[in-house]
């Protein structure tokens, strides 16, 4: 039975889960060694073969190479590293680490596709700048944005396509033209155009109806957001916060926010998030303190962030791995104003 069988030849690991599923047998009598008999058995069960089957198919699963983002594995969100060809937690084999650095998001501007990238569900308010019978542009986009853990924001974008025959013949059926300003809820996606880049977009539009006006949030508005979520992000409270009610004193809150927005009017950058994470956390204590020259154009600032340390000594220490973790890999998508 075994005179084809090339000892070279490689079965793809699901194609051999699958061959031992659908032959799996087991024994209904066992061997009798008195009357030399081998026993009778018989096709297992679908019940019993899915339970056994289970864990081995999260093995072959695992085993399907994924893409990177962010340097997170995208099976169970432990950080990553660059060279690691297989997750060290899950074991999930991973296909390429894009690193999306903190200076890459310092050098991005207000037209790049941050808040659509951030949310999964959203509210829109936009201006139809084009509207034919297989592509609409908005234009001035303002965003209510939901995240997958159903955590909300604010952001404004550009402009965003809509490409979706269905999409467009929903728009033209509200009587929608180009110029009218339009609300209305859809799906961020992500597409790729016929040059390979990539780009963000929305579909399945529903609740469409035309507005009179709407505003766009303003820059100090978008930079306030940050900020607050900076806030929740240091919160002694984080870990058993369901982020739907705080449980912080607000004033607390209130005064945290107030002490990074002061911080450099009018910006938020990495130093933002270093202060953060310093003056309540203490991590760049831990690590020895901040260095820097007098000469440095940014001297003046970091004396001012050790100042603020010294005067806002809460006594906590965040674990220091933890803390560059979050520096260095947030959970929310960091979106900076220089």
């Amino acid at each position: 039975m075994y005179e084809d069988f090339d000892e070279e030849e490689k079965v793809a690991p699901q194609e051999a889960l699958d061959n031992f599923y659908y032959h799996c047998m087991e024994y209904v009598s066992l061997y009798d060694y008195d009357e030399n008999d081998v026993g009778d058995y018989e096709v297992m069960d679908d019940d019993t073969r899915d339970m056994w089957k289970q864990p081995l198919q999260e093995l072959v699963n695992r085993d399907e190479p994924k893409e990177v983002k962010n340097n997170r594995c995208p099976n169970c969100e432990w950080i990553v590293d660059t060279k690691d060809k297989f997750c060290p937690h899950c074991g999930q084999r991973l296909e390429k680490i894009l690193v999306e650095s903190e200076e890459k998001y310092m050098s991005k501007n207000d037209k790049q596709r941050d808040y659509l990238a951030n949310g999964s569900i959203s509210m829109f308010c936009a201006e139809v700048a084009k509207l034919t019978n297989s592509h609409c542009l908005l234009k001035n986009i303002a965003i209510s944005g939901i995240r997958a853990d159903g955590t909300g924001y604010e952001g404004k974008e550009d402009h965003v396509n809509i490409i979706d025959s269905e999409d467009i013949s929903a728009l033209k059926s509200c009587n929608i033209h180009v110029g009218d300003k339009i609300y209305f809820g859809a799906d961020v996606y992500e597409y790729k155009r016929k040059d390979g880049s990539e780009d963000f977009g929305v579909k399945n539009l529903r609740e469409i109806e035309k507005i009179d006006e709407y505003d766009l949030p303003t820059r100090e508005e978008l930079i306030d957001g940050q900020i607050w979520e900076l806030v929740c992000e240091v919160c002694t409270f984080r870990e058993k916060c369901d982020k739907m009610c705080c449980l912080a004193n607000s004033e607390e809150m209130q005064k945290r926010f107030q002490i990074l927005k002061d911080l450099q009017p009018g910006k938020f950058t990495a130093f933002t998030v270093v202060a953060a994470y310093e003056i309540w956390g203490k991590v760049i204590t831990q690590m020895g303190g901040f260095k820097c020259p007098t000469d440095d154009p940014n001297y003046e600032l970091i004396k001012k962030i050790e100042r603020l340390s010294s005067e806002n000594d809460s006594g906590i220490y965040w674990n220091l791995d933890e803390a560059l973790a979050r520096i260095f890999y947030p959970e929310y998508r960091r979106i900076y104003f220089n």
